[in-house]
């Protein structure tokens, strides 16, 4: 899972860059939440405080959602392998895998 580090993104934020070119989605939504906090704070909307809270509050759903990708990453690449072995079974001789395929039902 390639990306761009939460470090990277936090900086690119608080320095007003453009968000980075191989950023992921995931990636995306850090930064421009960021991006969005800071000018806030900047712009004398919401005290120091308040932006660290909710800097917290975004780095702690975004970790959470990098798991998550990476979960769902993992299991994708699990029913490609499982499809692969699949393809293998002679469906004629095992009873069991005419079932699990849905030709078959108990």
């Amino acid at each position: 899972m390639n990306g761009i580090s939460e470090i990277e993104l936090v900086a690119a934020a608080a320095r007003g860059d453009a968000c980075p070119e191989n950023a992921r989605c995931i990636d995306r939504s850090l930064y421009y939440g960021l991006y969005y906090l800071y000018r806030m704070y900047h712009m004398g909307h919401i005290t120091k405080e308040r932006a660290a809270e909710e800097k917290a509050k975004m780095l702690k759903r975004y970790r959470k959602d990098v798991i998550l990708q990476r979960a769902m990453e993992e299991n994708a690449a699990i029913r490609v392998r499982l499809g692969e072995y699949l393809k293998q079974v002679d469906f004629n001789l095992c009873p069991l895998a005419r079932i699990m395929d849905g030709r078959e039902r108990t």
